[in-house]
């Protein structure tokens, strides 16, 4: 039972033996509603260590992709974050690595992967032996994909392997807004989009069956917000499940950002969307709520002190591979360890890992770690990190559970 793991955790901890006694009671009434890994989990934050695997790794297999969109922190001629090289760019993980970080992360009770990243997945020739290994080890699965690659061969063996979800990133209604969006990505590729994503839909009910979910990724900006309407009704038309809609927040584009009048103008438009929606059976994903509210125009930032007032938690529930570096604690390029002469398990269980979680939990406030690739741990990435609405849901989960007042 999961709770003989608590007492033996709590047992090393260096808590009093009050406290002990009434940790062990909260975690009794947690394991009625929480799985065994988030409650070891949730141990870990209060512990200081990994006890478990993370929830959720997000996988990148390729650094090459197919397009070159505006906004891209990687790809973009406008926008790159840095510079990337072209032998950066032609990057993939050999298949001898990917299985053994897939073995680890099954050890270790990961529950989700995503193929994503710096990359477009479907580039890399093994991706479908690549999901199939995934799909065997019982670990739901996600890939995210601009779709142009999303051809018939593709989505009959996604659909039939059994896919949980696919994202597909497109940004627009229509091909004019396309093409502003995607630079050199030629004529017709929208209409080829569209084709591909209502094959896999139709495909889908030819085999009776609901998987994979289909979600529509919109970034929002100057150029395609009045659009949110239609792109409701496109992603309908194309047999979507879900969207996900992002607002667009990288500097280096500040001329096509959202203006503080224009972010409320698209919340009242989002307003009508999320109605019309749900004539569709369409879900609109929450986290637009959350970058609405916290969102700044000026800085491109949301949830911007979030982390300096409660703490980061993604170090017990999430870790990342790039492909060309190594293992990153979070969505940003905070690179850990290598992978090239260790296994994901030794790093995820190390000292070194455990004393990052404690200090990002903590807000940094007594100390920060120089990362591998000579990034702080904190920094300025975490005013607008991508983990932040798993970020405030372990929170919110810590609130909930009474938890905070034993790791401050």
């Amino acid at each position: 039972m999961v709770i003989n793991q608590v007492v033996e955790n709590l047992n090393n901890s260096s808590f009093k033996l009050s406290e002990k006694k009434e940790l062990t009671e909260i975690f009794r009434k947690i394991s009625k509603y929480e799985s065994k890994e988030d409650v070891l989990r949730l141990l870990g934050i209060v512990c200081c260590k990994a006890i478990v695997g993370p929830a959720y790794f997000h996988l990148d297999i390729s650094n090459s992709c197919n397009l070159k969109c505006l906004y891209c922190w990687f790809h973009s001629k406008d926008a790159a974050d840095r510079y990337y090289s072209e032998e950066w760019k032609k990057k993939k993980i050999e298949l001898r690595k990917f299985k053994e970080l897939v073995d680890d992360l099954d050890e270790l009770s990961t529950e989700l992967i995503f193929f994503s990243g710096a990359g477009e997945p479907l580039t890399h020739p093994d991706v479908i032996e690549m999901a199939r290994y995934v799909k065997n080890k019982d670990i739901h699965l996600q890939i995210f994909t601009n779709a142009v690659l999303l051809n018939k061969d593709y989505s009959k063996k996604l659909v039939d392997m059994g896919l949980e979800e696919l994202y597909c990133s497109i940004s627009a209604s229509n091909s004019k807004t396309y093409e502003e969006l995607h630079p050199f990505s030629g004529k017709n590729i929208f209409k080829k989009i569209e084709d591909n994503i209502s094959f896999l839909s139709s495909y889908k009910k030819q085999k009776n069956k609901s998987l994979p979910r289909i979600i529509i990724i919109e970034v929002i900006n100057k150029l395609n917000y009045r659009e949110t309407m239609d792109m409701l009704e496109w992603a309908n038309n194309v047999g979507a499940n879900e969207i996900r809609f992002q607002l667009m927040h990288n500097i280096k584009l500040k001329n096509i950002m959202l203006s503080e009048k224009e972010k409320t103008e698209f919340n009242d438009i989002l307003k009508k969307v999320k109605e019309k929606a749900n004539d569709y059976n369409i879900n609109i994903q929450n986290n637009i709520n959350v970058q609405i509210k916290s969102f700044e125009p000026k800085s491109g930032n949301w949830e911007a002190n979030f982390y300096k007032d409660k703490g980061c938690f993604v170090g017990w529930y999430f870790s990342r591979y790039w492909v060309s570096d190594g293992i990153s604690f979070c969505c940003a390029h905070k690179i850990i360890d290598s992978l090239e002469d260790k296994r994901f398990k030794d790093i995820w269980l190390s000292e070194n890992y455990n004393k990052m979680r404690v200090i990002a939990r903590d807000c940094g406030l007594k100390e920060n770690f120089v990362m591998r690739d000579g990034n702080l741990l904190l920094d300025e990435e975490c005013e607008h990190g991508g983990n932040y609405d798993l970020n405030r849901s372990i929170y919110e989960k810590l609130k909930k559970y009474g938890l905070l007042r034993f790791i401050r």
